[in-house]
């Protein structure tokens, strides 16, 4: 039995009526107290959770010379949404509120902010209970490097031992809150969902993070089976707890921890299709109790695949999308994620400074020398990429600044795209519109550049000097990386 089939046997979670089926908008305005622009901190933004695109929207505002912003944003459901300015903040909104904070600007210690911080408007005596509770909480928590340290040195049962006890000290910890300040419903649930669902989140990515952070392959380390023991006592998860952020993190964890895996071992004996069928069909059956937790899956899978413009699996199975997504705040942002992706892959629009160079039949080493003459006596970044490849993209806007910081140097930026379909390839230059030089290579030239810049995998980056030849390739050459750019330097 996988992983995943153990998951869905033994995680109940519980259905709760459906919430707005039109966002409402949601107003945060506020002040930054000992605003000083010249620290370069001129921008205040909202994170939102996106349930439906299984995402995290950013929501920005400039901050005005008297340390006033103003953010509009839509809203499904309540939760907590981050507002980031040096450090970053939790408040609890609902659709149609209106809340009004001030903060103090000149530090980035969370505790001191937390201490400054105050609120007016819808839920302010929530979200003031809220940042007492905030307070503790980040007093108390272990640092991030100490964490890292644990996943990195714990073998799996001291690392199950480890959470246990800091979960204890939470609860313990809220306890004593909880009798202080007798707070109200909303905030006892958000507190008690926080813990656990972190807590489980934690477990959930253990593996992973370990690996990561030892640079082992699966093949080479994992943990032993009794380790998901933990699974079978996951608390219910209610619609209503989606109000913390924390039961975002615990469905990626579920995700990437069960379905994904799942989604590699069948490719190595199923097709593509064969694997969507699997998948779709163990989310979609799951039992109805489980009935939040397969739209909320479910969700997950198709926006992994919209990422990789892939549309054909979702059109296969939209009534099966249809009969499971029952929860307008899921349905109505997947349907809208789609169809932005249908639109771009049928109708593609190439901004002018992305061109786009016709290869189709040259043999690859004439790609390559056609790339150096229309690039003599520069230096050249290569952006090696794919479609289908979601770390590629979350480079490109990196990649887009760098283009920008080298505007009239003699570089140039050179995009090429590995075994990938057109229509997919078109409509990432539609969303990103990255300037430079692209190129679509087919199979054969996909295998050529894969020997000649000795790549590993997507992304690979590779950087030539002005006389033509390759000086270095690959991942550490990242646009955001001082490697690249000490490199470039010394190259121009």
């Amino acid at each position: 039995m996988t992983k995943m089939r153990i998951l869905f046997s033994v995680v109940f979670l519980t259905v709760h009526p459906m919430q707005a089926s039109e966002p409402q908008e949601v107003i945060i305005s506020g002040k930054v107290l000992n605003y000083a622009p010249e620290s370069g901190d001129r921008t205040v933004t909202v994170i939102v959770n996106d349930y439906g695109r299984m995402t995290q929207l950013s929501y920005p505002s400039g901050v005005e010379s008297s340390g006033h912003f103003l953010i509009e944003f839509g809203l499904y459901l309540p939760q907590d949404v981050m507002i980031k300015y040096k450090t970053n903040l939790r408040v609890i909104v609902h659709p149609g509120d209106s809340l009004h904070i001030e903060f103090d600007g000149s530090t980035n210690r969370r505790t001191r902010i937390f201490d400054s911080v105050k609120f007016a408007g819808n839920r302010a005596k929530t979200n003031s209970i809220l940042a007492k509770y905030l307070h503790v909480y980040f007093t108390n928590r272990p640092s991030d490097i100490f964490l890292n340290d644990k996943k990195k040195t714990a073998t799996p049962e001291q690392y199950i031992q480890f959470q246990d006890s800091i979960r204890s000290e939470f609860h313990s910890m809220r306890n004593k809150f909880l009798d202080e300040f007798d707070p109200n419903e909303e905030i006892l649930r958000w507190t008690l969902a926080g813990i656990e669902f972190e807590y489980y989140t934690r477990l959930l990515l253990y593996p992973i993070e370990h690996r990561l952070l030892n640079n082992l392959s699966e093949e080479n380390w994992d943990v032993p089976a009794s380790y998901y023991a933990f699974v079978s006592v996951i608390p219910p998860l209610e619609t209503k707890n989606l109000i913390n952020t924390e039961c975002f993190y615990f469905i990626n964890g579920l995700f990437y921890s069960f379905i994904k895996p799942s989604l590699v071992n069948s490719a190595k004996t199923t097709n593509m299709q064969q694997q969507d069928s699997i998948v779709v069909s163990d989310i979609a059956n799951l039992p109805r109790e489980s009935d939040i937790l397969k739209q909320l899956l479910l969700c997950h899978y198709f926006n992994r695949e919209f990422e990789r413009y892939e549309i054909e699996t979702f059109e296969k199975y939209s009534s099966i999308v249809r009969r499971v997504l029952t929860n307008d705040f899921l349905y109505r942002p997947l349907m809208e994620h789609y169809m932005e992706v249908k639109q771009s892959i049928e109708q593609p629009e190439i901004a002018k400074d992305e061109i786009t160079n016709n290869i189709q039949k040259e043999s690859p080493e004439n790609v390559f020398r056609q790339i150096l003459d229309n690039n003599s006596n520069k230096v050249i970044y290569v952006n090696c990429w794919a479609t289908w490849c979601s770390p590629c993209k979350r480079n490109f806007p990196d990649l887009l600044e760098m283009i920008g910081d080298y505007n009239g140097r003699d570089i140039a930026f050179v995009h090429l795209c590995f075994l990938s379909e057109m229509n997919h390839w078109k409509a990432v230059l539609t969303k990103y519109e990255l300037p430079g030089e692209h190129y679509l290579l087919d199979n054969e030239q996909s295998r050529f550049f894969q020997e000649k810049f000795e790549m590993e995998g997507y992304p690979t980056y590779v950087i030539i000097n002005k006389s033509g030849d390759i000086i270095r390739s690959g991942i550490d050459l990242l646009p955001n990386r001082k490697q690249a750019r000490d490199l470039i330097k010394e190259l121009l």
